[in-house]
């Protein structure tokens, strides 16, 4: 131990200045690594645990983006599929109303044309009827005129009576 105290010696060192020193630095190092270090590593853990956390939430986030957008997609595709669907129905329901618009168009043209038909056949039988009374005033005129210079009142009566018979049937 004299052969180290005494290189010490040569190269200045006491052994009462190391000793301080030593302690200088240990209490020194004690200091640093209560008061600094270990909050610098808590600080560090806390940042790397928050990275980490923004990370797990990042990816969380584009999971959740890409499961909404698939549910978007698969929700239009639906819905395109449902309009296809109620435009082909409206379309369907679209021919049968016209269909049934045409067949009561018809069948309110036919019932137009039966009462045309009768309207005719009425003006018809009327104006047969007119036709008749007229003929018949003018046969009655004509009898009289020619059968009242050779006939007697009587048998002009006989005979107009017998012709306007004649004419109604």
């Amino acid at each position: 131990m004299d052969t180290i105290v005494s290189i010490l010696g040569n190269f200045g060192v006491s052994w009462t200045q190391l000793i301080e020193n030593s302690i200088t630095f240990i209490l020194l190092a004690v200091l640093l690594t209560v008061f600094l270090y270990r909050p610098v590593l808590k600080m560090l853990e806390k940042r790397k645990q928050m990275v980490e956390q923004a990370v797990k939430d990042s990816e969380d986030v584009a999971k959740k983006k890409d499961d909404m957008q698939k549910e978007y997609r698969k929700t239009l595709n639906q819905a395109n599929r449902k309009s296809k669907e109620l435009i082909e129905q409206a379309m369907a329901q679209s021919q049968v109303v016209a269909e049934k618009i045409s067949a009561e168009a018809k069948a309110d043209a036919l019932v137009l044309i039966e009462k045309a038909k009768e309207e005719i056949a009425n003006e018809k039988a009327v104006m047969y009827d007119n036709l008749k009374a007229d003929i018949s005033s003018l046969i009655a005129v004509t009898l009289k005129k020619v059968l009242s210079e050779s006939l007697t009142a009587d048998e002009q009566q006989r005979i107009l009576t017998k012709a306007l018979k004649d004419i109604n049937t």
